[in-house]
């Protein structure tokens, strides 16, 4: 199993790919340089493999290599 992480920037989301498939995103919004996160989605199919704790470490790195805060709403 391949997985990559990516900023799809046009749909405001980063999105994690199992072998080359959309298997979940995280949803934001940018403020400057603050990114308010309000959701996090994975594909039933890849539930329970830690995806969503993939993306969300991704773009807690992404931002604090920018310098930037975030604002999550997601629970």
């Amino acid at each position: 199993m391949t997985t990559e992480v990516h900023d799809n920037a046009g749909s405001s989301r980063y999105e994690v790919l199992v072998d080359g498939a959309v298997a979940g995103h995280l949803a934001y919004r940018r403020a400057g340089d603050d990114l308010h996160i309000p959701s996090t989605v994975v594909q039933p199919a890849y539930r329970g493999q830690g995806l969503a704790a993939v993306l969300v470490r991704h773009a807690l790195d992404d931002v604090r290599s920018r310098g930037g805060s975030v604002t999550t709403t997601c629970w």
